[in-house]
């Protein structure tokens, strides 16, 4: 059994999706032949807004024994100078912005989450008592790579970077035109995350499309390791029935640059002639992101709306299979962008409405898994609730055609046992 340092800026009880793809390596890394030990920062487990997520925490370090791990949480603290660019002022007369550059030109990337200055000593610490065969560190932040490079210098043990979105969401943008001051900074951004990566023995990331991205810039191996849906969660929320509204259900945060509005037109001619109390519309994380939580409440009545900030994953499991339909925004104009919730929609037994499609990966998922329906203007949103509101009233419930076999592929487990396969692989060269 080979021992497995991860190390991860969000880990349970934070419940967000970069939590949960390290979570699913732990539990599953034992049959696997790895050991796991988890570093991350305190959690209080209610972080509800992005300030929270990036909020100090000084609580002294703490080891929890769990069934499949060590988990050491250590305190979290903010430079000094980050705590002084976040008055409101300097970002009225504009120094924020300059300073930011300053940062970037000397290495200095996510600092209002500086894992690296943060971590360090008390990695050092544990590293120096224990024996690791392999150091896992997942990004972002970004200077989480910083700090696995510098503890595979400082102790030698052979290390791999996990990228859970590409270091500049940009790059995946199939017209992608940046501006000087983007311009200056993704190449230092580049320079020195290539600078770090040298070290690796591998990257890993969420897609084909990211990894090729990031290999070409990076020039370093980069594997594809997916996220996935948890079966064993997934299998234990049982429900018997369904909502008795037709319910309309997106779960999970509605990303700012989403273009909700083929929904929101959509929606608003279908409900024209129906009855509001036989519809309810979810929002489930719906207020994380204010401009969308706006959107929202300003297209939809209120009567028949219900939003609000993340569940559990268990609750948002229940949510999307008592729902009739999920609905699901695609990243237009973006390459190899797979929104987490995709996979647990598709294997939520609940059919999909995809609205708009993507072009890319998502849609690709969703045909070959045969679980929904892709929607790319307000008039096919229309006919496709139509179409399936006409089907609920009938007969109570609408028809899932699913491919339980296609679905099955893309379970958390089985892309735990192609990353185990990865390390092991290269860990016996």
């Amino acid at each position: 059994m080979k021992r497995a340092l991860i190390i991860s800026y969000n880990y349970p009880p934070c419940n967000v999706v970069g939590g949960w793809r390290v979570h699913s390596w732990v539990r599953d890394f034992n049959r696997e032949g790895f050991s796991p030990y988890v570093i991350t920062r305190h959690w209080t487990g209610d972080e509800k807004s992005n300030v929270e997520y990036s909020a100090e925490i000084k609580i002294p370090p703490k080891i929890v024994k769990e069934q499949h791990t060590s988990v050491t949480y250590l305190p979290f603290y903010k430079p000094l100078l980050i705590k002084f660019l976040e008055n409101t002022w300097l970002r009225k007369i504009g120094i924020r912005r300059l300073v930011g550059l300053f940062l970037y030109v000397l290495g200095e990337f996510d600092v209002e989450m500086n894992v690296f200055y943060s971590f360090k000593n008390n990695i050092s610490e544990i590293v120096k008592k224990q024996k690791f065969d392999v150091l896992i560190v997942t990004a972002s932040p970004l200077n989480i790579i910083q700090l696995g490079n510098w503890i595979n210098k400082k102790y030698g043990i052979p290390w791999v970077a996990d990228f859970r979105d590409h270091y500049n969401n940009s790059f995946l943008l199939k017209d992608y035109r940046p501006t000087f001051f983007e311009k200056i900074r993704n190449y230092y951004l580049t320079y020195y995350l290539k600078k770090w990566v040298k070290t690796t023995m591998f990257c890993t990331t969420v897609s084909k499309p990211i990894a090729n991205s990031l290999s070409g810039l990076l020039k370093k191996k980069v594997e594809v390791v997916m996220n996935g849906f948890d079966k064993q969660l997934i299998d234990s929320v049982v429900v018997s029935e369904k909502n008795e509204k037709f319910t309309i259900s997106h779960v999970g945060t509605m990303l700012s640059y989403l273009d909700i509005s083929v929904f929101l037109k959509g929606f608003k001619h279908f409900i024209k002639d129906k009855d509001l109390n036989n519809i309810r519309v979810n929002f489930i994380g719906g207020t994380v992101v204010p401009v969308n939580e706006q959107r929202i409440r300003e297209n939809i009545p209120s009567s028949i709306l219900n939003i609000g900030h993340r569940v559990t994953p268990g609750k948002a499991i229940e949510a999307e299979k008592k729902s009739h339909v999920l609905l699901l925004v695609g990243f237009k104009n973006y390459s190899g962008f797979y929104a987490t919730k995709t996979f647990d929609y598709i294997a939520s037994g609940t059919t999909i409405l995809l609205a708009p499609g993507d072009g890319d990966v998502i849609e690709q998922l969703i045909v070959s898994t045969n679980t929904g329906v892709v929607a790319n203007s307000p008039h096919a949103v229309t006919m496709e609730l139509n179409k399936l509101y006409e089907e609920w009233s009938r007969t109570g419930k609408i028809p899932y055609h699913g491919n339980h076999s296609a679905i099955a592929k893309h379970s958390r487990e089985i892309q735990t046992k192609i990353f185990a396969s990865l390390l092991l692989t290269h860990l016996n060269e």
